[in-house]
């Protein structure tokens, strides 16, 4: 089903990879998923450069995100599963596209490894989340481009139009 929307689009699905975890994640299934299906491909006739000489497995193990890191967003990813790929086939500087945002870990990733990500979520709540989760890794102040306001000094307003 999958690489059928890729296909539709003129992507190519290349592989499948496999993010392991390091433990079973509660749901109502019969069976904890302790594993996540990535896809790697490309859009026809823009085949990624290969950056590095490693050589990484499709089976990625990488922890999930500690209680202590995880954000508002119920599947926070690691920024590992964003940075590994951004290594191996973006140079610095490159972009990144981001079609879900979510927690904003792919933004931070790009952040890490001087990647430039452009990301795009459809709940404003998880921009949100996205957002506070940057200026927390970045020690940097969000500015809303269009009128120079920080994204502290807009949700403060937010909060005051609500009430």
């Amino acid at each position: 089903m999958v690489e059928g929307v890729w296909e539709k689009f003129g992507a190519f699905v290349h592989q499948q990879i496999v993010w392991a975890k390091d433990r079973g994640i509660l749901t109502r299934s019969y069976y904890l998923w302790q594993h996540e299906p990535c896809f790697f491909g490309w859009l026809r006739g823009h085949k990624p450069p290969r950056l590095s000489d490693d050589y990484p497995s499709t089976v990625w193990t990488i922890p999930t995100v500690k209680v202590g890191e995880k954000t508002e967003h119920p599947t926070s990813k690691p920024i590992e599963v964003f940075a590994l790929p951004m290594r191996q086939h973006a140079r610095p500087g490159e972009i990144c596209f981001e079609p879900f945002s979510g927690s904003g870990s792919q933004i931070i990733a790009g952040e890490q490894t001087a990647r430039r990500v452009y990301a795009i979520e459809i709940s404003p709540v998880y921009v949100d989340v996205a957002v506070k989760r940057w200026q927390t890794a970045t020690g940097k102040q969000a500015v809303l481009e269009g009128s120079g306001r920080s994204f502290d000094e807009l949700a403060a307003e937010r909060l005051r139009d609500a009430a």
